[in-house]
C-alpha cells in the first residue's frame, strides 16, 4: 500500500473529529444563536430610539448623536444596546472563524483525497476494504464541508454589517428617531412661499430655452456655428435650473406623498410638480435635438 494512503487512513481518525465539529449542523447552531442575539440588539435599538424621541421632546436640538447620548433618558438604553451589540458581534466572530476553518479543512481534505486516489491508481486502483471505506467516507464529507463554509455567506449582508461601524450606526439610529418626530419640509422650490416664483421661473425658462434653440437652428442653417454654440450654451444653463426643479419635484412626489396630500393647496402643488416635469422634459428634448444638429454640422465643417 502506498505510504500516502497509509498516512491518510491514520490521520483520518483525527480528521473525523474535526468534521463533526465543523458540520453544517454545528454551524447552523452558531448562526441560530447569532440571529437570536441580533434580534435582542434590534429590540434594544428600538428602546434607544424611543428614548431619543423622549429626549427630543424634552428639548434636545439638532440631529447629531452626541447631545442625545448624554441625555439622562438615553444613557441607559444606549448602554443596553452597546452590550447587546457586543454579544452579537462575538457570535458573528465565532461564525466567521467556524466558516473559515471549514473552508480550510475542505481545501486540505480535497487535496489529500485527490493525492490518495492518484497513488492508488499507480498501485492498481484498489486497496483493502477498510481503506476504501475511509476514502469514500472522506469524499462524502466534502459536500458537507462546503455547506458549512457557506453558512456565513448565505447570511443576509445587512445582518453581517450591522453595527460594524458603531459610530455610524449610532448616528443613523439617532437621526431616524429624530426624523420620525420632525415634520418634513418641502424643498425650497416647492415651499408654499416660493411656489409662485418657481412657476414663473419654469414658464420663463421654458420660453427662453425654446427661443434659444430656435435661434440656434436658424444659425446652423446659415452655417453660423459659433452663434449656435453660444445660444445652445445659454439654453443648457437655463436647463440646469429646470433639472434641479425636476429632481426636487420627483423626490417630493415619491418621498413625501403623505405631506403632499395633507398640504392645504395640494391640488395646486401637484399641478406645479406636473408642470415642472413636463417643462423640463420638453426643454431637454429641444436642447438635445439642437445639440445633435450642432454636432453633425461641426463634424461636417472639419
Amino acid at each position: 500500500m502506498p505510504n500516502e494512503v497509509e498516512t491518510f487512513v491514520k490521520d483520518f481518525k483525527a480528521t473525523k473529529k474535526r468534521l463533526n465539529e465543523l458540520s453544517p449542523k454545528e454551524g447552523e447552531k452558531i448562526k441560530k444563536a447569532m440571529v437570536a442575539n441580533l434580534e435582542k440588539t434590534w429590540d434594544a435599538e428600538d428602546a434607544m430610539k424611543e428614548a431619543v424621541i423622549e429626549a427630543r421632546t424634552a428639548g434636545v436640538p439638532g440631529k447629531k448623536s452626541a447631545p442625545f447620548l448624554k441625555h439622562a433618558k438615553v444613557t441607559k438604553p444606549f448602554k443596553t444596546w452597546q452590550a447587546a451589540l457586543k454579544i452579537y458581534h462575538a457570535d458573528l466572530d465565532k461564525l466567521e472563524a467556524f466558516t473559515k476553518e471549514a473552508k480550510e479543512l475542505n481545501a486540505e481534505l480535497t487535496k489529500r483525497v485527490t493525492t490518495v486516489e492518484k497513488d492508488l491508481k499507480k498501485g492498481g486502483g484498489t486497496a483493502d476494504i477498510p481503506t476504501m471505506a475511509t476514502i469514500k467516507e472522506a469524499k462524502r464529507a466534502l459536500p458537507e464541508l462546503k455547506k458549512a463554509e457557506n453558512i456565513l455567506g448565505s447570511t443576509k449582508s445587512f445582518m453581517v454589517m450591522y453595527g460594524l461601524n458603531m459610530q455610524r450606526t449610532v448616528d443613523a439610529i439617532v437621526k431616524q428617531a429624530v426624523d420620525s418626530v420632525t415634520p418634513k419640509e418641502f424643498p425650497e422650490p416647492l415651499a408654499d412661499a416660493n411656489r409662485a416664483k418657481t412657476e414663473k421661473t419654469v414658464d420663463g425658462h421654458s420660453k427662453k430655452i425654446k427661443s434659444a434653440c430656435d435661434g440656434a437652428k436658424s444659425a446652423l442653417e446659415e452655417d453660423k456655428i459659433k452663434v449656435a454654440e453660444k445660444l445652445i450654451k445659454d439654453a443648457e444653463k437655463l436647463l440646469e435650473t429646470l433639472a434641479g426643479f425636476e429632481k426636487e419635484a420627483k423626490l417630493t412626489k415619491t418621498k413625501m406623498k403623505d405631506e403632499v396630500k395633507a398640504d392645504e393647496k395640494s391640488k395646486k402643488l401637484q399641478a406645479l410638480m406636473k408642470k415642472i416635469g413636463m417643462g423640463y422634459k420638453t426643454a431637454a428634448g429641444q436642447v438635445d435635438e439642437v445639440q445633435k444638429e450642432l454636432k453633425e454640422k461641426t463634424k461636417a465643417a472639419r
